[in-house]
């Protein structure tokens, strides 16, 4: 099994997180070796990336990310995250396939599939809006103030891909919540914490529909978002006995429930072929990137909407042969990602934060207590 942690919304308390984590560890008696964060990372360089980040100017502020990334300090443990709607967009479309930021700190992408030590984890960044869901991705920076938002929306091309995956799925990760998650779970509890999510609720029209689309298709085992701003579990069937164990988390302030860990068991086949000590090193799922190339001519950026068309249920996929050049060689060589292992990349030039107090309980793939 792997002992994961996850993260709500970061806001750029980088320094909280890993020290929450290294506390836990503790706590537990085991290491945590992967961290994966719901959104909000705030991924920002230099004083010109706060420009590029949509939210009241009082919140633009430096934080921690930028010490990641010059190398001041090192991600103690390896992390992935998917965007949320505070990013610096700039930073982020850099790599729309994704890559790492940092030592240690990746980046899922607009969307993505990848491997690490046994995992099949998948993610989805932004937040839904029906207005700029079929558009492509053509904002670019300088943003005005319509791209600044439209640019961290999540668009059909992205969710299409993601819907033709097939296989096992571990992990999903997604800022946004699914539409209608608030029914596997308890509503009361939930708007005792957050009333102001009633009438959302009542209309049926919190979450993103897109993604409740792919909790359903894709079955994940687990499923976590952030967003919201609080803690809230649920469970979904589907059929075959399979569930997907779905947790949205709070952003990172001390007593609250911004951290979950995760013990997430291997599947039989992949515990025989895995070896005795896991490679925590991050892998492009090879599907993915088969889709990926199969797709590559759909996303020519244009202003205005653009209906993609449905993917075919029988998409003749390419050998890994074909992957390496063309198209996705091109992506991949602007992503910094490469097929395994954090590779040094090179590092841009360019307070204290509350600790957290209270310690999450360890939840089992057999304990329904916490997610």
């Amino acid at each position: 099994s792997r002992l994961v942690a996850v993260v709500g919304c970061v806001h750029g308390q980088l320094d909280a997180m890993y020290d929450a984590i290294v506390e836990t560890e503790r706590a537990l008696g085991e290491p945590i070796h992967l961290v994966l964060c719901c959104g909000d990372f705030q991924s920002i360089r230099t004083v010109e990336d706060l420009q590029c980040m949509a939210c009241p100017e009082k919140y633009r502020e430096m934080l921690d990310f930028w010490k990641y990334r010059q190398g001041i300090r090192v991600a103690p443990r390896l992390t992935i995250f998917v965007g949320g709607n505070h990013e610096a967009s700039n930073v982020l479309q850099s790599l729309p396939i994704g890559g790492f930021l940092a030592p240690n700190i990746f980046y899922m992408g607009y969307a993505g599939v990848v491997r690490c030590a046994g995992l099949r984890i998948a993610g989805l960044s932004g937040i839904y809006n029906v207005e700029h869901f079929s558009q492509t991705h053509w904002e670019s920076p300088p943003y005005t103030s319509s791209s600044l938002r439209s640019v961290y929306h999540v668009r059909q091309m992205d969710v299409d891909r993601l819907a033709t995956m097939t296989g096992p799925l571990d992990v999903f990760l997604s800022h946004d919540w699914p539409r209608g998650i608030w029914t596997y779970g308890n509503q009361s509890r939930l708007l005792r914490k957050k009333p102001f999510l009633k009438p959302s609720i009542d209309q049926g029209d919190l979450g993103s529909p897109p993604l409740m689309s792919l909790l359903k298709t894709l079955k994940p085992r687990y499923w976590a978002s952030a967003h919201m701003h609080c803690k809230f579990s649920a469970s979904v069937p589907h059929s075959a006995g399979l569930t997907t164990r779905f947790v949205a988390l709070d952003k990172i302030i001390a007593g609250r429930d911004f951290l979950q860990v995760v013990r997430i068991p291997i599947n039989s086949n992949q515990a025989d072929a895995e070896p005795p000590q896991p490679n925590w090193t991050i892998e492009l799922d090879q599907q993915w990137a088969s889709h990926l190339q199969a797709t590559c001519g759909l996303d020519k950026p244009s202003e205005g909407t653009h209906q993609y068309p449905p993917f075919s249920e029988d998409l003749s996929l390419p050998s890994m042969t074909k992957i390496l050049n063309l198209d996705l060689e091109r992506l991949l060589h602007g992503s910094n990602l490469r097929r395994r292992g954090l590779d040094p990349i090179p590092l841009m030039n360019d307070t204290t934060h509350p600790h957290p107090d209270e310690l999450p309980l360890i939840i089992n793939s057999d304990d329904d207590s916490g997610i």
